[in-house]
């Protein structure tokens, strides 16, 4: 015969994570902004890089200079 778990012996057994429960609005406010803060580390540089290229007008507008660099770093991000 199988024995029968309860929900708290599950409970135990599993891995649980604070940011999911009722409570601990602290922590999910700074793990939230830090995952922000950590995506914007991901998407700014490619949205600084293509500034000159997908916008030349303001680009242009606000001294935004297109180096031989800035083409090879671009490349560089779109490959990793």
């Amino acid at each position: 015969m199988k024995k029968m778990i309860q929900r708290k012996d599950v409970s135990k057994l599993l891995v649980s994570d604070d940011y999911f429960s009722e409570k601990h609005y602290l922590l999910k406010i700074r793990q939230t902004l830090v995952a922000i803060i950590g995506w914007m580390g991901v998407i700014l540089p490619f949205v600084w890089l293509s500034i000159p290229f997908v916008f030349p007008k303001f680009a242009k507008e606000y001294s935004f200079r297109t180096y031989v660099e800035g083409f090879q770093t671009f490349r560089f991000l779109l490959i990793f």
